[in-house]
């Protein structure tokens, strides 16, 4: 179990949280959902280091565990092609395997980066994210977003997959698309974001 407690930020005057808790299973897939701007993109920043903090416990966790955020923001190279940004952050992270992924079309690895559509910049970032190796929590924020039905098909299997070896922890608005996952409420009046996981440490 991975236990993060106290946690507090704000944007300027504005509390995101006060005192959250947060505990997250050693495997399995764990939805975010709540209301546009309760927090879910600020915690999965937070947990992975892309937001400053000084919560002891946050930092203890990130010490004892990987935890990876990957968002389309992290194409930034985007004057190369697919299969040379692909080969390179392989190269760079010690992922394998991204270029051969069922969510990269082949017709995709010779268009530049800059290029792609919303729904092609998702298929690669998700394509890096699950062959990265070694990461405990892979933290992604509507990971869903852009792809169409096929696409959309495949990440769903390809990230219940991956909560078989690793937590997957996503930000969604779309809880259809996650039936099998355990559901984390955001309530959206409140700053009391504590997840609740119904199947614990698997």
């Amino acid at each position: 179990m991975i236990s993060i407690s106290g946690l507090d930020f704000s944007y300027g005057d504005h509390v995101v949280f006060a005192g959250l808790s947060v505990e997250l299973p050693e495997r399995g897939v764990i939805a975010l959902r709540g209301s546009n701007g309760v927090g879910k993109t600020t915690l999965l920043k937070l947990l992975g280091g892309l937001l400053p903090s000084a919560n002891n416990s946050l930092r203890k966790a990130r010490t004892l565990w990987r935890l990876v955020y990957l968002d389309t923001d992290f194409l930034s190279l985007d004057s190369l092609t697919v299969a040379e940004y692909l080969a390179l952050m392989e190269l760079e992270l010690g992922a394998g395997g991204a270029v051969s992924s069922g969510l990269i079309d082949p017709g995709m690895l010779s268009v530049c980066v800059r290029e792609l559509s919303l729904g092609q910049r998702q298929r690669c970032v998700l394509a890096l994210a699950l062959t990265l190796p070694d990461v405990d929590v892979l933290l992604l924020d509507e990971p869903l977003n852009g792809l169409d039905a096929a696409a959309s098909a495949i990440a769903r299997a390809e990230l219940m997959r991956a909560g078989r070896r690793s937590t997957v922890l996503l930000a969604t608005h779309e809880v259809s698309d996650w039936a099998e996952a355990d559901l984390t409420l955001f309530p959206g009046s409140t700053v009391d974001l504590s997840p609740r996981v119904s199947g614990g440490a698997r």
